[in-house]
């Protein structure tokens, strides 16, 4: 399977925690596993802006925008003809 990404920068964090109770009262949540090095995230194939002056599912709405132009051109570039 082939994944594009539109959008910014995500956030590291190849890391995560499990839980045990302590008694009735307390939970823990340590970090217990590493999946990665990854913390600086991962980029995108397409840098936007989230555009919040078009709701989610606007088509102008940035992100979007450029998903789409992708899925129908296989290209963030539009085919000229």
């Amino acid at each position: 399977m082939s994944v594009v990404s539109v959008g910014d920068t995500t956030d590291g964090k190849p890391t995560g925690m499990n839980g045990w109770p302590c008694g009735k009262k307390y939970f823990f949540w340590p970090i217990t596993f590493k999946l990665g090095d990854y913390f600086d995230g991962f980029a995108p194939d397409k840098l936007a802006n989230d555009d919040i002056t078009h709701d989610f599912d606007d088509r102008n709405e940035a992100c979007l925008k450029e998903a789409i132009l992708y899925l129908e051109n296989r290209s963030f570039f539009r085919k000229r003809g």
